[in-house]
């Protein structure tokens, strides 16, 4: 453990001095800004070396885009009584099917970064169909039962005649 702990010693002073060198020795080097950051020209009584290593970040730059989603708009449901259904019975007469909106937003972006999301309009592309369920009301007539005559003289049609 001790051994491995002076070598990781070791390593880190190795790269501080590199770090500490490069630094001195860079020194006649000029200084290359990265793309985020801008160089300040000299003013007053820095050096030129000073100078260059004093910088300055960029304005962030501003964007705004206009993006658009689509959104699904449900259905709705209705029952209607329906004298054709026996009572009791339901049934889907017309099939729900749900409709489309487009939403457009107006998005603004700073240095890539979304800030605000603002709607600007929202129109329905696809109405939805509302789903209509027919529920029975129907009740049969009672039939009435036959009545059968009683046998006797009466009710015989052949001897008509004698009534």
């Amino acid at each position: 453990m001790l051994k491995a702990l002076s070598v990781l010693r070791k390593v880190c002073l190795g790269l501080a001095a590199l770090t500490v060198a490069g630094l001195i020795g860079g020194a006649s080097q000029p200084h290359q800004a990265s793309p985020d950051v801008q160089s300040v020209s000299p003013t007053g009584p820095l050096s030129s070396h000073a100078a260059s290593n004093v910088t300055q970040a960029k304005a962030p730059v501003t964007t705004t885009k206009t993006e658009t989603e689509t959104q699904s708009v449900p259905y709705t449901s209705t029952t209607v009584n329906s004298a054709s259904l026996a009572k009791g019975t339901t049934r889907i007469t017309t099939v729900g099917v749900d409709g489309v909106a487009t939403l457009t937003y107006a998005v603004t972006y700073r240095d890539g970064v979304r800030i605000s999301r603002e709607l600007i309009s929202q129109t329905t592309t696809a109405e939805p169909i509302t789903q209509v369920t027919s529920i029975g009301t129907y009740v049969a007539p009672v039939q009435p039962r036959f009545r059968q005559r009683r046998a006797g003289w009466r009710n015989c049609t052949v001897h008509r005649w004698y009534v």
